[in-house]
């Protein structure tokens, strides 16, 4: 009893410290006029929702990728549904959870899927680890199915 107890006590502190991070399902929510002309040219821009496609973690300062997840060093492992990565940072580095929208529909076989619109979750300065699960939500209808990305963090 000593023993389960003392388990108990030893993992609690480190489960009651993880942060949670999860990809909203579309980016943007509404349609979303752009700022800016390109040159020699007039008009408008406009961004429309896209659902989830990619996420991944990147270390540095915000939007400072230009090759999102294709640049990524660690290689995802396979998991039921979906894949995984994990994350080891130095404490007060720059981390973020990085949500790709509107790239080609994911599967659970084909993991690179680049979104064009991305949304940057900053993750918190002590974090040192980080569990980034992608994943897909099956639906019951004809509906295509969707993913989320989570990501666990300590």
């Amino acid at each position: 009893m000593k023993r389960g107890l003392l388990g108990v006590l030893v993992l609690f502190p480190i489960a009651a410290a993880a942060q949670e991070y999860e990809c909203p399902q579309v980016y943007p929510e509404q349609a979303t006029k752009l700022a800016g002309l390109p040159p020699n040219h007039a008009g408008s821009g406009l961004a429309r929702s896209g659902r989830l496609s990619n996420a991944y973690i990147h270390i540095g300062a915000l939007h400072s990728d230009p090759n999102g997840f294709d640049a990524m060093q660690i290689v995802p492992r396979r998991i039921r549904g979906g894949w995984e990565t994990e994350d080891r940072f130095k404490p007060h580095e720059s981390k973020w959870l990085v949500c790709e929208y509107g790239g080609e529909r994911s599967s659970a076989h084909e993991l690179r899927h680049r979104g064009l619109v991305e949304w940057w979750e900053q993750i918190a300065p002590t974090a040192t680890y980080c569990v980034l699960r992608f994943t897909e939500l099956k639906h019951e209808s004809a509906v295509p199915s969707s993913w989320t990305a989570k990501a666990s963090c300590m």
